[in-house]
């Protein structure tokens, strides 16, 4: 096995420090134990929307590499939002674009 595997331009061999908006009601009942280290950072109160008062939970963790931290997030679905390092978040909005591709076609089977 090489030393240093890559999926999709990921990382596999590298801690990764992250910083991710989580939804509060997620945050609130304990987020995953597969981060290696987890700290909140703040909470931010805002209006959604439909006019809904929303809470979010700026969260930074760490990870074994870069494949877990778009993994460990695509769970949360669209109750997360990874901010930083940059190309990670490119990466994540790549997936997404990739997922959403499935759902536009006319012709499923």
């Amino acid at each position: 096995m090489p030393l240093h595997r890559r999926t999709f331009g990921l990382s596999w061999n590298s801690c990764k420090q992250t910083s991710s908006f989580l939804n509060g009601e997620i945050a609130k009942h304990g987020l995953s134990q597969r981060w290696l280290t987890q700290t909140t950072v703040r909470e931010e109160v805002f209006i959604d929307s439909q006019g809904q008062e929303k809470r979010r939970v700026l969260v930074r963790a760490k990870a074994h590499n870069e494949w877990r931290v778009i993994q460990q997030l695509l769970k949360y679905g669209d109750q997360a939002e990874l901010v930083e390092p940059a190309h990670l978040r490119e990466h994540m909005r790549q997936a997404v674009i990739r997922m959403m591709s499935f759902y536009e076609k006319k012709d499923t089977p």
